[in-house]
């Protein structure tokens, strides 16, 4: 799929390997005929700032991060494009034969952006008009990686853009550093695969029948899972990831826990499970997945917490299927442990 095309004009590069560098583009004329009224939008919005909407959106297209970095300002990498807000994002591989680009049927020119210049901004803000949502994905690469590192990072996307997943996309934070990522609502659709290294905030993310969502942080907001979901517990770690909103699991849906060893070096095992942990109310159908690493196998009686939702469960997931022999399921008001028999 491409790119929307509406008078697309592709911003000028100017010392591509260094952020310090600006791209510019002359404004949409706000004189004569402007058929597109998201152009002409555009051009009343940008001609009513006081400079010009420098701030970039960066992205890898061979598989690499796009790093932010205090006091704020992007890091370039090799092989790394970028466009001025106020265009279709179009990304353009180098590397490649032909250009990787948005996968984006509806992705019309972004609007709503009175930032100052790259260098001086807090955090990163970004909204689209008049659909308000994105698809992200790169054509003919696996992954697309956002690694946020930057101080009082408070939004990567503002609550009225949407976030449409159909590729594998990762999307992280530096636990070391303040700031979280938000989002409106997230739609993982069939083949698509979403992971979540950092804090998130998000009106709703809905997986699709054939998505995925793996978390190792926190979300905040309500989780719909109508595919695969998979908190994945940070080997380590004692906090287990979590979502500050409700989860909801449907029938066809499932949820995956992978059971590791957390001492490799011990002859002894130490078995740690994938948990999650909900801040408000649970709703449980659908399929248990539990998995196995190499190596890794559960002793009868043992017992691990895999769910806790503060404000109750109800349900219950309709099947289990354990890679390591059967378990029995035991479930309280507010959690659910699985006991190897």
């Amino acid at each position: 799929m491409k790119v929307s095309s509406h008078h697309i004009v592709s911003p000028t590069l100017t010392n591509p390997q260094n952020c310090s560098g600006t791209a510019q583009r002359t404004p949409p004329s706000t004189s004569g005929k402007i058929a597109d009224p998201t152009l002409k939008e555009a051009a009343e919005q940008k001609n009513s700032l006081q400079t010009a909407l420098r701030t970039r959106f960066l992205r890898s297209v061979n598989q690499r991060d796009s790093v932010w970095k205090p006091p704020g300002k992007w890091v370039m990498a090799d092989n790394w494009e970028w466009s001025a807000h106020w265009e279709p994002i179009q990304l353009i591989d180098p590397s490649a034969a032909s250009p990787g680009q948005l996968d984006s049927p509806t992705l019309r020119p972004i609007t709503n952006y009175p930032a100052p210049p790259i260098g001086d901004v807090p955090h990163i803000r970004m909204s689209a008009a008049p659909i308000n949502s994105i698809r992200l994905d790169i054509i003919n690469k696996d992954t697309s990686v956002f690694k946020l590192l930057g101080e009082n990072i408070t939004s990567l996307f503002p609550p009225k853009l949407n976030f449409i997943i159909s590729g594998t996309t990762i999307l992280e934070n530096d636990p070391s550093r303040t700031g979280q990522t938000t989002v409106g609502i997230i739609d993982i659709l069939d083949g698509g695969h979403l992971t979540i290294k950092g804090r998130l905030v998000s009106t709703k993310v809905y997986i699709h029948n054939g998505g995925t969502l793996t978390i190792a942080n926190h979300i905040a907001g309500k989780v719909e899972n109508f595919g695969t979901f998979h908190p994945e517990m940070p080997i380590h770690s004692a906090a287990a990831p979590s979502i500050g909103g409700d989860y909801v699991q449907s029938s066809s849906a499932k949820m995956l826990l992978q059971f590791r060893n957390a001492d490799s070096t011990s002859s002894n095992p130490n078995i740690v499970s994938d948990r999650i942990a909900i801040t408000e109310e649970a709703q449980l159908d659908g399929k248990l997945e539990l998995q196995f690493d190499d190596g890794v196998g559960p002793r009868s009686g043992e017992e691990f917490t895999i769910f806790t939702a503060a404000n109750g469960i109800s349900g219950r997931f309709s099947s289990v299927d354990s890679q390591g022999g059967p378990v029995q399921l035991i479930y309280s008001n507010s959690d659910v442990k699985v006991r190897f028999t």
